[in-house]
């Protein structure tokens, strides 16, 4: 993975002044070309430019931009330069720490993705998928009660995203059942199922070993 310090090296030493008088055009440029070559495959020539970029023209929302871009081709590696990068720099930019968040998840950096996303939450309460997410990842890490309340909260935040709401709602369920609320579990798998949203092999599997646990089907 290039470090930046290395690229501030190796293109701008002894440059700076006219890097930074030249720099803010070239740098949106350097951006818009990174972000393309990610999606040809090009990922190191692409790295290397988001990161010139930015060098020259520190931007919350750019750092955001490559660490989806890497995220959607499947590299979560080269995301996390720009990820800690943005972090450090914009520690409270909401949209940065959220997708920061999602790829410390990407990479199973679970105690990161939590401190990302919590930091995405309080720096915008109204962030649904932020709620969601850490949510998600509470529950990787067995904090159940805690996972319960910002599932709640992204609930209550989610508006017009219907596919956002079910895959909260599955979440939830899947949890008051590990907490062993199994007719609150149960309720909303088949409210899910009654209003048909949603049904699929795991949910049908949860619903019926939910039933045979409270006793709802004869056996024998």
């Amino acid at each position: 993975m290039t470090n930046i310090s290395e690229v501030w090296n190796h293109y701008f030493s002894g440059r700076h002044d006219a890097v930074i008088t030249e720099g803010s055009a070239a740098a949106e440029i350097m951006h818009i070309t990174g972000l393309s070559l990610i999606s040809i495959g090009r990922f190191d020539e692409a790295s290397t430019l988001l990161i010139s970029s930015a060098l020259v023209r520190p931007n919350p929302e750019w750092y955001a931009n490559a660490c989806v871009a890497f995220l959607d081709a499947d590299r979560a590696s080269y995301a996390l330069t720009f990820a800690l990068t943005g972090m450090s720099e914009f520690p409270d930019d909401a949209n940065l720490c959220f997708n920061a968040g999602n790829v410390f998840t990407a990479l199973g950096k679970h105690a990161e993705a939590r401190d990302a996303l919590e930091r995405a939450v309080h720096a915008d309460p109204t962030h649904w998928e932020a709620a969601m997410n850490l949510a998600n990842t509470l529950r990787r890490v067995g904090e159940l009660k805690a996972a319960l309340t910002f599932y709640d909260l992204a609930l209550s935040l989610n508006g017009d995203d219907v596919s956002g709401s079910i895959r909260t709602k599955l979440n939830k369920a899947v949890t008051l059942s590990d907490l062993g609320y199994d007719e609150a579990a149960l309720n909303l798998f088949e409210n899910l199922a009654n209003d048909g949203i949603v049904t699929s092999p795991e949910m049908d599997f949860n619903r019926a070993t939910l039933n045979l646990k409270m006793g709802n089907y004869p056996i024998g």
